[in-house]
């Protein structure tokens, strides 16, 4: 009887790893599990597989596995994304970030002052206000779609790659005059202070 083939993607990307798995992911960390159990869990979370069906791997290659993972984990995203990314492929269709940001309005403003107070629970409510549907792209320029809170755009932002999340993240806090002082104050310090003192515990505490 021949062995049944099971295909696994494994992230070697952070824009294969979207926001929800991040999270996932890092609320694995506060767990305090066997290393073993947590490795199973990462490898679920990152490459998007079920439990019971991973149970069906030799434990041999779940260390292979954990170890290609470990090398996506200790390469901060920093070193793919040198830039914004203001375009992005998601979900069938493309995303822009805000064109001119010194003409945001009243509701983006608002609502991305008050989900910076948060700021890691609120990671894809954040990226829904920054990355909206290009209408209108001639190349050098774009035009996205009105701004509205939608909870059903919300969820799907739970899909939206990391590695432009962090992007934008980066850009923010490298802003200076663009921005009202309380939302640069949010977005350079307490969403920094969050994503670098997470990405330090799971270089520490990840798989591998």
């Amino acid at each position: 009887m021949s062995k049944e083939k099971i295909t696994l993607n494994i992230p070697t990307s952070w824009n294969e790893v979207s926001i929800g798995m991040y999270k996932k992911f890092t609320d694995l960390q506060k767990q305090d599990i066997p290393t073993d159990e947590k490795n199973v869990k990462v490898v679920c979370i990152l490459c998007n597989v079920d439990e019971d069906l991973l149970a069906r791997f030799q434990y041999k290659d779940l260390k292979l596995i954990s170890k290609d993972l470990a090398k996506l984990l200790n390469n901060e995203p920093k070193k793919e994304a040198n830039d914004l990314i203001k375009r992005v492929e998601f979900n069938g269709k493309k995303y822009g970030f805000i064109p001119n940001l010194s003409t945001i309005s009243l509701g983006e403003y608002v609502d991305i002052e008050e989900l910076s107070r948060e700021p890691y629970k609120n990671l894809n409510k954040i990226m829904s206000i920054l990355y909206r549907p290009i209408v209108k792209d001639n190349g050098t320029r774009y035009s996205i779609e009105e701004y509205k809170a939608d909870d059903e755009i919300w969820e799907e932002f739970n899909e939206f790659p990391m590695l432009a999340a962090y992007s934008a993240l980066e850009f923010f806090f490298c802003l200076s005059k663009t921005l009202p002082s309380n939302l640069n104050k949010y977005l350079r310090q307490e969403v920094r202070e969050n994503w670098n003192n997470r990405h330090k515990r799971l270089r520490v505490n990840g798989v591998g």
